[in-house]
């Protein structure tokens, strides 16, 4: 069974192969043109309203609370508070260690997620959540469903009360309306309720100020000679979007660029001006695409010339000037970042930056020569292993 299923993901290898190059003869730079001023002069029609529709909801906002949940539980104190209804001690108890801990886990997930880590599993979030402060939470939910019965108890004995008392019925309407605009669901907590899921910067220790950036190359004296450009290769730029927009693609780890540069190719040292950098894991990818879907036109987001300017636009748009992905982005077959990860040796860390003129290129010494050198025939001698291992990593997922 195993090796008819590495024989399908090999001929859907090879036919992606063949596709790619029939895309590749068939391109031509006038074809190529057309499409990037059309991207161009697109780009250019989306108003500025929905960029910032499109911003709030996959990036992080000044402001902005650590997690939904957390402004959820600070609402229903403040309404409590701001009513006159007090928490009996071992109920305050509850609600501050439940504070507690969804504080601990959304600055853990904070954490996490600037260093480019995918969360795992984490459709489960809430339920875990309510399972690991079971009692406090039932504590906490005994006593908001009481407050909310005695509620709707006080305003129906205020309505018909007499004498009439219009003050008193004001009152108990606007303790009844603050708890019940303000019930929290504990048995349905979405996973990012409890953590602010969307992109922000990345953190200083993953991208220091003045580190050596890498990228392989079969193309290297052109580069150096003449600079980065952010146009991509005839067949990419036909066949799809890359993961982060249109840029110019670099890493931090010499072993993944030397997958890239091949054995007669060649490994670009730079220094990268990094301004604010983006960090991005699979989970916002795929947040990315599914928003772009609904508000932005699908045709025009099939081409990758269009889809790549958009994603660059957006990033920028937001005061990023580069973006980091820790691993390959994707999934499902043809996306494959488990197979990509393999073939790099090791995860597929990526900077993209967005403007050439944030690069510098470094003269290499003799022993980074030799070191580029060795490191791309061991890469290349490992490749067939390293294939195999990914299909093997395909499999198991």
């Amino acid at each position: 069974m195993k090796l008819k299923a590495v024989r399908s993901l090999w001929n859907g290898a090879k036919e992606v192969g063949t596709v790619i190059k029939s895309a590749y003869r068939k391109a031509s730079n006038k074809t190529l043109e057309l499409k990037r001023l059309q991207a161009k002069n697109y780009v250019a029609t989306i108003p500025d309203e929905t960029w910032n529709k499109i911003s709030k909801r996959v990036f992080e906002q000044k402001g902005e609370p650590k997690s939904v949940f957390l402004e959820k539980l600070h609402k229903v104190k403040q309404g409590y508070d701001e009513c006159g209804i007090t928490m009996p001690k071992d109920v305050l108890e509850a609600y501050y260690q439940v504070e507690h801990k969804a504080t601990v886990f959304a600055d853990r997930m904070m954490l996490a997620k600037s260093k480019g880590k995918t969360p795992q599993n984490y459709w489960n979030y809430g339920t875990r959540f309510r399972e690991n402060n079971k009692e406090a939470i039932e504590k906490l939910e005994g006593f908001l469903k009481e407050q909310q019965d005695n509620s709707l108890a006080r305003w129906h004995e205020a309505a018909y009360s007499q004498p009439y008392d219009e003050a008193a019925i004001k009152k108990a309407q606007k303790t009844f309306d603050m708890i019940n605009n303000n019930r929290i669901d504990f048995n349905c907590v979405p996973y990012n309720e409890l953590y602010n899921a969307k992109i922000g910067e990345v953190a200083p220790e993953i991208i220091q100020k003045g580190q050596t950036f890498y990228h392989g190359t079969t193309h290297q004296r052109a580069i150096r000679k003449n600079g980065f450009h952010l146009i991509p290769k005839k067949g990419q730029a036909l066949m799809s979007a890359r993961e982060l927009g249109q840029g110019v693609y670099l890493t931090p780890d010499r072993k993944v660029s030397s997958r890239y540069a091949g054995l007669f190719g060649g490994i670009v040292h730079t220094k990268v001006d990094t301004q604010k950098v983006a960090v991005v894991n699979n989970n916002q990818i795929s947040d990315i695409s599914s928003t772009l879907a609904k508000n932005l036109s699908s045709d025009r987001l099939s081409e990758p010339a269009t889809m790549e300017l958009v994603l660059k636009e957006l990033f920028q748009r937001n005061g990023y000037n580069a973006a980091y992905t820790k691993e390959a982005l994707g999934s499902g077959l043809f996306a494959q970042n488990k197979l990509v990860d393999a073939l790099a040796g090791g995860k597929q860390s990526q900077l993209v930056v967005f403007n050439p003129k944030d690069i510098t290129i470094l003269e290499k010494s003799l022993k980074d020569r030799f070191v580029n050198q060795k490191l791309q025939i061991e890469t290349v001698l490992r490749a067939p292993i390293r294939y195999i291992e990914g299909i093997k990593s395909q499999i198991k997922g």
